[in-house]
């Protein structure tokens, strides 16, 4: 699989099967090994109750806010705006327990 949806915009379904994938760590390898310790699985992202947890609401709300559905969308965002990599930051620690984000992600 690749880094971007084929066929999705930045609708909302693009965007939560982007999070998906990026949560499952086909987008960053190095996130792959701390799936075990996600408060919540990856593809309850994509689920219609999804919208009632808010730390997917959160994830999904922030990505579509910066039209983010690829790898190279989310790097750019990442370099032009210091606040999105700040709320993507927060994000991923809703997710990920005790998870160091910058030796994570290469970028």
């Amino acid at each position: 699989m690749g880094t971007t949806i084929d066929g999705y915009r930045a609708s909302v379904d693009g965007v939560k099967w982007f999070a998906y994938f990026f949560l499952e760590g086909q987008v960053y390898p190095k996130l792959k090994r701390f799936v075990p310790s996600l408060l919540t699985t990856p593809g309850s992202i994509t689920k219609s109750w999804a919208r009632l947890i808010p730390r997917t609401q959160a994830i999904v709300q922030t990505l579509q806010s910066q039209g983010v559905v690829s790898k190279y969308k989310l790097l750019e965002i990442w370099g032009l705006d210091e606040k999105c990599e700040i709320l993507i930051y927060k994000i991923i620690f809703r997710y990920y327990h005790r998870v160091d984000f910058y030796t994570i992600l290469d970028r």
